[in-house]
């Protein structure tokens, strides 16, 4: 993962797609793409110009990923031991640095060596290491930045399961909404969207979303996510019916 870019995952996940959709065991027509964190942005570009037969996603909403890595940054802010009043001023120098970094490119070393007001940044930013963000290279975010997801998300024909966990520790609601709203407005009843009360990103239960932040006392329940979406599968014709008692 920390020398693969963005284009290139999302290329090695089609030609797999389309391997598989090929494959004697598989019927093409029922195939359904689940995209789960920083997977959720790449299904619905994986989805176009393919004909599966559904989409679900969760823990990846449809804002601009310049907006996502903000929000990042906001959350673990808010629900951190920060004093709220330094929050904005943060979360501006946050902006600056993420608009040299997403939109124009630049590597945290070559931001801090041009902006020292802005050197320690960096740091500051959940997931960042030795050369990579989130286990992957500063490229892999900068080639997501350049994406539309929004378009992406209205272009798929198929319907689409939106999955939000409501203490996610990096996403908030909207980018969820969002996906579930454009598709409503465009292709009514193509959509639906369910919350997941008090889980987290890693589908954990949490008493408080601070908990949930600092990935605290959470119980495992994958259930509550497993459940809507055999759900919305056995709605689609795409599941057997659940097994007596479950």
């Amino acid at each position: 993962c920390h020398e693969l870019d963005y284009d290139t995952e999302v290329a090695h996940y089609r030609h797999v797609l389309d391997q598989l959709s090929r494959h004697p065991w598989v019927d093409a027509g029922r195939l359904v793409l689940w995209g789960s964190s920083l997977g959720g942005t790449v299904a619905p570009l994986l989805a176009q110009g393919r004909p599966v037969a559904g989409v679900i996603v969760a823990g990846g909403g449809a804002l601009t990923y310049f907006e996502r890595m903000l929000l990042f940054d906001r959350i673990g802010f808010e629900r951190g031991d920060l004093d709220p009043r330094e929050i904005d001023g943060r979360m501006r120098r946050h902006a600056e640095f993420h608009v040299e970094y997403l939109l124009r490119g630049k590597t945290p070393e070559a931001i801090a060596a041009e902006r020292p007001e802005l050197a320690d940044v960096w740091e500051r930013i959940r997931g960042t290491g030795d050369r990579v963000h989130y286990g992957r290279p500063y490229s892999w975010h900068q080639q997501a930045a350049q994406k539309d997801f929004l378009a992406a998300w209205a272009a798929i024909a198929a319907p689409v399961l939106v999955l939000y966990a409501e203490y996610d520790q990096f996403e908030l609601a909207h980018g969820h909404r969002t996906i579930a709203a454009t598709r409503e407005r465009l292709r009514p009843g193509s959509a639906t969207y369910v919350e997941l009360p008090q889980m987290a990103h890693g589908y954990t239960v949490h008493a408080t979303p601070e908990d949930a932040a600092a990935w605290r006392r959470g119980t495992p329940a994958p259930e509550l996510a497993l459940g809507p979406m055999l759900r919305w599968l056995r709605i689609l014709g795409l599941a057997g019916a659940p097994a007596e008692g479950s």
